[in-house]
Parts: C-alpha cells; sequence; structure tokens
C-alpha cells in the first residue's frame, strides 16, 4: 500500500477545490504561504503532471499563472507555486490583439540578503506565460494598463514557459486608446478597398478587406463577413457578396483576431440587366414560287420566352419589286410573305422591332427571304 498515495486522496477527498489548467477540469487544494509579500501567491497541490510551470490557474474568480516547476512528493503529487493574475494585458502585434493573463511585481526578492527590493520607480516586471503570440512580443512594445502607458524594455526568456518583460513607464501617445487599453489603436486601420459598389441579382462580387498598420498592409489577421439584411443578398465565410434583389446591404467586415475592428460598406443590389435575345421561326428563309410562310417573332430573356409588342415593318424597298411577294402582318407577332414569282437579284427584307426595348441599336432582328422557282 502506498500511505502517501492514500494520504493524499483522503486529503483531496475532504479539501479539494476544483480548478481549470489552461481550460482543463482538475482537482486540487492549496495552502497560503507564510509570506506577507506573497499574499497573491499560494501552493497548489494536484495530481502529477497535470500543471506546469506557465499553465493558467482557473480558481476562486481569478485567474493565476504557476510561476514554479512542479515539486514532485514520491511521484504521487506535485507542489506548485501559483501567482494571481491581476491584469489581462492587451498587447497588439501586427494587428493581432491578445488579452494576456499576467503578473506585475515592483518588488524583487535579492539573492544575497533574502529581502524584497522595490524596483526604481516607474518600472515592473510583467510574467507571462510562453505561447506562439508572447514570443513574438520585441523591446519597445507597449501596452495599457490602469489609465498609463507602458514600454517593454527588457525580456527574459530563460525560465521554462515562462517570460518576464521589465517594462517602463511611457508617455500617453496620441493613438492611444486607454478607454480599451490598447496601445496604438488608432494606427490600425480597416477598410473594405472595393471600388465597384453595385451587384445585379443573380451575381456575386468579391468583398476586398485591408488591415493596415500606418501604410502597411497586413496579412497576419483573416476577417469575417456579414450582412444586415439576408433577403437582399448573401455574403459567404470568403467573402463573396451574393445579389438576391434590388435594393441596399451593408457589408460588415469584422477582425477575426482583433474584435475592436470594425468596417461597414453599403452596396447596391441592381435588377440584372440582361439582354434580349431575338428569333424568328421558321428558320427556313426560302419561299418556293407560289408558296407563303407565316414567321413568327420570338424573344427570350435569361432563356425564357417573354412577350412584348412588336413593330414589323417591310423595309426592302426596291431590292425586290412589290409585284414578285405580298406581305402581309397575321397577328401582333406574326407576318406571311408570299412568293408570287421567283426573283433572284434580292431579297425580302422584314424588321422585327421591340417596342419595349428602348435600346435602339440591340432592340430587333432582320429576316432576309429568298423567293425562289417552283422547280
Amino acid at each position: 500500500m502506498n500511505t502517501l498515495l492514500d494520504i493524499f486522496k483522503e486529503h483531496m477527498k475532504s479539501n479539494y477545490k476544483t480548478v481549470k489548467v489552461n481550460g482543463s477540469e482538475q482537482k486540487a487544494f492549496f495552502k497560503e504561504i507564510e509570506d506577507k509579500a506573497s499574499e497573491d501567491t499560494k501552493y497548489m497541490f494536484i495530481g502529477l503532471g497535470n500543471c506546469k510551470q506557465g499553465d493558467i490557474v482557473e480558481y476562486d474568480g481569478y485567474c493565476w499563472l504557476a510561476v514554479s516547476q512542479g515539486i514532485s512528493f514520491n511521484a504521487v503529487y506535485e507542489k506548485v507555486v501559483i501567482k494571481k493574475c491581476q491584469y489581462n494585458v492587451n498587447f497588439i502585434i501586427k494587428g493581432i490583439l491578445k488579452s494576456i493573463p499576467s503578473t506585475f511585481e515592483s518588488k524583487v526578492m535579492d539573492v544575497t540578503s533574502g529581502q524584497y527590493i522595490s524596483l526604481p520607480t516607474g518600472t515592473i516586471l510583467l510574467t507571462i506565460p510562453v505561447t506562439d503570440f508572447t514570443k513574438t512580443i520585441d523591446i519597445n512594445d507597449r501596452f495599457i494598463n490602469t489609465g498609463r502607458a507602458w514600454k517593454v524594455t527588457g525580456i527574459d526568456r530563460t525560465k521554462d514557459n515562462l517570460i518576464i518583460l521589465t517594462c517602463s513607464l511611457d508617455s500617453v501617445a496620441a493613438d492611444d486608446d486607454l478607454a480599451n487599453e490598447i496601445a496604438n489603436k488608432s494606427s490600425y486601420t480597416l477598410n473594405i478597398i472595393n471600388t465597384v459598389v453595385e451587384v445585379n441579382e443573380g451575381e456575386s462580387l468579391q468583398i476586398i478587406a485591408e488591415f493596415k498598420q500606418g501604410d502597411t498592409a497586413l496579412k497576419t489577421v483573416s476577417f469575417s463577413y456579414f450582412v444586415d439584411d439576408t433577403s437582399i443578398a448573401t455574403i459567404s465565410d470568403a467573402g463573396v457578396l451574393s445579389g438576391i434583389k434590388e435594393g441596399a446591404v451593408n457589408v460588415i467586415v469584422k477582425i477575426n483576431e482583433n474584435s475592436y475592428y470594425t468596417v461597414t460598406k453599403t452596396f447596391l443590389i441592381k435588377k440584372k440587366n440582361l439582354v434580349p435575345v431575338y428569333t424568328v421561326t421558321p428558320s427556313d428563309r426560302e419561299i418556293l414560287q407560289g408558296d407563303k410562310i407565316i414567321f413568327t417573332c420570338n424573344k427570350y430573356v435569361d432563356g425564357i420566352l417573354t412577350a412584348t409588342t412588336w413593330n414589323i415593318q417591310n423595309i426592302t424597298g426596291t431590292s425586290v419589286p412589290s409585284s414578285y411577294y405580298q406581305f402581309a402582318i397575321t397577328s401582333a407577332n406574326t407576318f406571311s410573305i408570299q412568293n408570287l414569282n421567283q426573283y433572284t437579284s434580292g431579297q425580302v427584307k422584314i424588321r422585327c422591332i421591340d417596342t419595349k426595348n428602348t435600346d435602339s441599336s440591340n432592340n430587333y432582328i432582320d429576316v432576309y427571304i429568298t423567293l425562289s422557282a417552283a422547280w
């Protein structure tokens, strides 16, 4: 029997607290550190391998940072020092905004005397966990906290899974957002740069968003796209706007990595200006002497036969003498040609005009008919 294991299990059963370590639920119990200077620091006892230095612990309504390696007791459980994260600090790096749980210290332990000594006025140590994002923090990067601006002046990466930043007070810049604690916020701009703002019904347009720091376009962020009225248009995850019906629609673009930046632009969905297609049936344009053919004028819009008002005109002129054929309008959209006598020197020319189409260069069809001999 492992006596230490039994004692640990029994103590855990009666004293455990539910915590989350990097979002994963665990059981642990705690002991205060007998050091007034460490009132925001505790010992956490937890199962072996369940917490390591640099992990974030959620407990008692706060975030805590594991600031020590776990000390193993007979490979049964570990004791880890955790420190309360007084603030979440907003860093914005190349447009990506992250709120980082952080511990602040204005005193450090003097190794020789074992006493805490104060840092120079206007200097703090900021301890944060190592992540892909925090690895990119560099000297002179800035953040806002409690209405004051701070600048990174030193970086210590010697501790496993922790980064210790030496930070100094900095002047508040004109583009700092003190209310939301975002340094240099207005130096970043998000825009929809499409110059074409009209889309036809049934057609699509790629929305182009651009996020810039000063004059430099940033490729480090991704976008989400929305419209305010899906009955007028829809938009895909990739930002393709598709027109549904006539009207105005607002396109909203947000940055996935930074919720403080949003842009809206209005696009107009217009009725599709479909070019009509005209035909005359039958397609046989040769009439034998003595025969008569009735022709029908047709209008198609988007492949659909569409009613209109026709103006049917005989524009043959002197190409074929009128004594050789007989022309008659037989209905609103039909006409007939009868071949009275063979004529090979010209063709009968009939024009069918769509009076509802105001585009005079593209609102008619001409029909050329040959008068042939009966044999």
